[in-house]
């Protein structure tokens, strides 16, 4: 059988003026009042510019927008080195308008803009259009012009196929029988690309090094120094951590990496979800952290991903970085250094966690990801559940030694909740016990505060002595009435909207509102219980942990669980509720809670969401726009002659943040957020600030805020109101 005649370069005829144009193309450029003649003589064209110039249309984009399933090949098959342009359009000259700003910073602008704002292709086309016809020149005419402007700016991507069959791992290139001895299946990377099976690798050394070329960003990097009384101010004051780069010799120039993988619905009408694998610096402070999230790998499809099959190139990779290292360009002594990268923490959630260490899920046998507890199954409801009460001796913990005997000796049925090897058991210097930690936004916001929510106000339970639906008129007018500070995104919400409440509305809940909301409503017995984990969490997320507030922290979370059995019922200690146990040793291996949290990654995977439009090529549409929003900061400083107005447009759209900046000052021990002016506190909030931080922390003449909102204190919010109710209570 002979070989398929392969496709030539797609719109030939934009080239060369012997090919024919398609009859399709002619219909196209008709409908929309495009000819030979009307375009020549308007803008002064030559008939090849004149073709380029008319031949896009909707059904035909390329790079940051779905094509016509006719077009699918080309898409995926095109190489992402920069095009011949067409048209009188030129990158680098100025604009036709009489402005300071060049082509291309027009270009990086609305390339920002687009990006920021989810517009669709043809509304770009619109606004090309647009742009165009006010300002002559700006900007290239269709979006196909544009989208070539891009081409070498969207970095390098890769694309791995797996067996259509068995998800065995493939590789980028070759044909024929799969390497599975059970499943042998013939397959053709042809056909792999037309049925998508095949994920996007994006290599991280490349997008590391355009991070370390950042002068602003390279001036900013560093490690916080330990502290000697043992506290813990961020992950490299962690144990575990310190112990790493002691034993491995991390180097000052290396990098320590923290990541995580989970999967992300992307249609509603469909199964279709994104797999992620994402990964942030740790040697970048906590605030700017968070605004640079690298994606590693991207699969797309029904079911979740074979891990071994993902984690293949990630492996390979990780070795290198570790190993050899990458090589970047010093932007303050503007000479060639090394650097190594060790992805060292991850934080996923529950149901992520079995799926990459390839173990049971938390409601089998041994399910507990740090320790041997066996759980136990008790009914509830119509069914059974199993849970994991607190057990004295406590279980023994895991090590990585058990770990890897546990995953040779299992065959068929799992020893200690291991079923076998993973791919993970090769990353550098990763301990697969240790190296997850229990992430607080799901084990404590997502999963227990939300559950106890449900005990309380749930219809089910009103038979119970804590149901608290009868009191929910009272709740919500409380909750209605806090006045938080802009650093708190979320207004409140009533209680009957819980289900849609996100995880900072459950963390606000938590730290800030449910002392006052909860006070004389809830008995007397179950509020004292539910302080316990509202002291603790507050502990273990302070910018500085002291070492036996950690132990404090522990003690508190413990007795929370124990008590939970007494007061709630077994069937409530859920494996949630077991991992309040982990917590305080997740913060002396790894620094605070919010150091090593999913929150980054939660809001990079709404980023990703946008970066795509229509059904088709999803994953190669998130992937191009993901590496073209990563290069946007260096293609800013490529642009030396920028000017400011143009550089601050474009660093607007790119950090883009539903937080307004936070404006905040001292006075005296205390540090006051929100716009307010200084003043003499009235005589009751002074009573309540006195008895409530100790005569050994206020003195005469202390002065404070008032604002229209309240007072926002320490990290801790106290409404007017509550103030002068506590003076009472007190």
């Amino acid at each position: 059988m002979e070989p398929p005649i392969k496709r030539g370069r797609y719109k030939k005829y934009l080239k060369d003026l012997d090919v024919p144009v398609p009859r399709q193309t002619r219909h196209n450029w008709n409908k929309q009042g495009l000819s030979w003649g009307s375009v020549g003589e308007e803008e002064g064209m030559t008939e090849n510019e004149e073709r380029t110039e008319s031949s896009e249309c909707d059904n035909c984009s390329e790079g940051l927008y779905d094509r016509d399933d006719c077009e699918a090949e080309e898409l995926i098959m095109e190489d992402l080195e920069t095009g011949d342009l067409c048209g009188n359009y030129e990158e680098n000259s100025p604009s036709n308008c009489g402005s300071h700003i060049d082509a291309g910073q027009a270009n990086l602008m609305i390339t920002a803009f687009i990006l920021r704002h989810k517009i669709t292709g043809a509304a770009l086309q619109d606004l090309l259009a647009l742009l165009n016809e006010l300002m002559p020149g700006v900007a290239p005419h269709t979006r196909y012009l544009f989208e070539q402007t891009l081409k070498s700016e969207h970095g390098e991507m890769e694309l791995h196929f797996y067996c259509p069959s068995c998800t065995e791992y493939i590789g980028e290139t070759g044909e024929g029988v799969c390497g599975n001895t059970d499943c042998q299946f013939k397959y053709d990377l042809t056909t792999c690309r037309r049925n998508g099976t095949f994920f996007i690798y994006l290599p991280l050394a490349s997008q590391l090094r355009d991070l370390l070329e950042n002068s602003d960003i390279f001036s900013k990097l560093g490690r916080s120094q330990s502290h000697s009384d043992g506290a813990v101010s961020d992950i490299f004051d962690g144990s575990e951590m310190l112990q790493t780069m002691l034993e491995s010799k991390i180097g000052k120039t290396d990098l320590t990496l923290l990541w995580n993988c989970d999967g992300v619905p992307v249609f509603k009408s469909s199964g279709y979800s994104i797999w992620p694998l994402q990964c942030v610096v740790n040697e970048l402070p906590p605030e700017i952290r968070k605004k640079h999230v690298f994606c590693m790998a991207l699969w797309f499809g029904r079911s979740s991903p074979n891990m071994t099959t993902m984690f293949t190139p990630v492996i390979e990779e990780a070795k290198m970085l570790a190993t050899q290292g990458f090589t970047w360009q010093n932007p303050v002594t503007n000479t060639p250094a090394t650097s190594r990268a060790f992805l060292l923490t991850s934080a996923c959630d529950a149901a992520a966690r079995p799926r990459l260490k390839n173990s049971v899920q938390c409601n089998g046998k041994f399910g507990c990801d740090w320790c041997l507890h066996p759980g136990e199954m008790v009914e509830k409801g119509a069914g059974s559940v199993r849970v994991y009460p607190f057990s004295v001796p406590e279980p023994e913990k895991r090590t990585q030694e058990k770990w890897e005997d546990d995953a040779i000796a299992a065959n068929s049925t799992p020893v200690n909740g291991v079923r076998g090897p993973c791919q993970l058991l090769f990353l550098p210097l990763f301990n697969i016990v240790k190296g997850f930690v229990p992430d607080y936004m799901h084990c404590v916001l997502l999963g227990v505060v939300r559950q106890w929510a449900t005990l309380w106000f749930d219809p089910q339970y009103s038979q119970c002595p804590w149901y608290l639906g009868r009191h929910r008129q009272t709740e919500d007018s409380r909750l209605l009435k806090m006045k938080p500070p802009r650093e708190i995104s979320r207004a409140p919400r009533s209680l009957s909207e819980r289900k849609f409440w996100k995880a900072s509305e459950w963390k606000s809940f938590l730290l800030y509102y449910s002392f006052f909301v909860l006070m004389g409503v809830l008995p007397t017995k179950f509020y004292q219980h539910w302080c316990l984990l509202c002291f603790s969490l507050h502990i273990l997320l302070q910018p500085r942990v002291p070492k036996h507030l950690i132990e404090k922290a522990d003690l508190m979370l413990k007795k929370f669980v124990i008590y939970t059995e007494t007061l709630y019922g077994k069937q409530h200690v859920s494996f949630n509720v077991h991992q309040l146990t982990h917590l305080a040793s997740s913060v002396y291996n790894w620094g605070p809670l919010w150091a090593a949290s999913a929150f980054s990654f939660e809001a990079n995977n709404r980023k990703l969401l946008s970066f795509f439009h229509g059904t088709q090529h999803v994953p190669i549409q998130i992937a191009k726009s993901f590496l073209l929003w990563r290069r946007i900061p260096k293609m800013l400083n490529a642009a030396n002659d920028a000017s400011p107005a143009v550089v601050s447009y474009i660093e607007k759209l790119w950090n883009c943040s539903s937080v307004l900046p936070q404006k905040s000052f001292k006075r005296d021990i205390f540090t006051f957020f929100c716009k307010g002016v200084a003043k003499q506190l009235p005589v009751q909030h002074m009573l309540a600030l006195k008895r409530l931080l100790g005569k050994g922390h206020f003195c005469k003449g202390e002065t404070g805020v008032s604002t229209r909102h309240g007072v926002f204190i320490s990290e801790q919010i106290f409404s007017k109101t509550y103030l002068s109710l506590s003076v009472v209570e007190y």
